[in-house]
Formats: structure tokens, C-alpha cells, sequence
């Protein structure tokens, strides 16, 4: 299972577009390893919005790019301590931590995900 391949789907909030490859970066624990996406276009989905209670959520749109990953890749990066991504975009770029272990992160998602394949 470690050598299966994955999709893995970076999304970007907004109509953007992205960077030339490798676009898609991940500093785990002080080491970088980029990535270079399987498409070439972007593709752009529209979240509707929705009124709550009180509140109003405008409609927005969402860019996203296609990686191919090993499944030891997913493994290595839901065990590291510090795991840091960026995605280069033409205009700028965008960061986050995935190391957070918060019940509705990235993080703890690919963990239930590994745990279903």
C-alpha cells in the first residue's frame, strides 16, 4: 500500500491562477519537497452563499490543482511534527500549517481518510 498512488487536490479561495510547476510545497519538519501538478489548467468551483441566523455568507470561488502522491507520502506528513504548505500562484502565494490536529482540519482529515484505504 505505501507505493499506491493518491490525488491530492490543492484549493485556493478565490479565481486564481497557479503558479508553473512545481506549484504546491511542504516544509516537514525543516525539509522541503515540492510538487508539480498531473493537469495543466486550473479548475474554478462557485460555493453558493446562504443566510443564517443574523448572518450572510457571499457566494465565492474556489481554484484547485491536481498532485499525484504515494500513499508513505500521506503518512509522512499526518505523522510529522511541524508540516508547513504553500501554493505559488501567479500573483502570490498562500500558506498554511497542516500539522494542527483541530477536529476539522486538513490533517485530521487524511488521517480517517488512511484509515478507510
Amino acid at each position: 500500500m505505501p507505493n499506491e498512488k493518491l490525488i491530492l487536490t490543492a484549493v485556493v479561495r478565490g479565481s486564481h491562477i497557479f503558479d508553473d510547476d512545481p506549484s504546491l510545497h511542504f516544509n516537514i519538519d525543516g525539509e522541503t519537497l515540492s510538487l508539480s501538478s498531473v493537469d495543466r489548467l486550473r479548475d474554478i468551483d462557485t460555493s453558493e452563499g446562504f443566510t443564517g441566523s443574523g448572518f450572510y455568507v457571499a457566494p465565492s470561488n474556489w481554484s484547485s490543482k491536481d498532485y499525484l502522491v504515494d500513499v508513505s507520502f500521506l503518512e509522512k506528513i499526518i505523522t510529522a511534527e511541524d508540516v508547513y504548505v504553500t501554493v505559488e500562484l501567479t500573483d502570490f502565494y498562500a500558506e498554511g500549517i497542516f500539522s494542527s490536529d483541530a477536529p476539522i482540519t486538513a490533517r485530521q482529515a487524511f488521517k480517517d481518510f488512511l484509515k478507510q484505504i
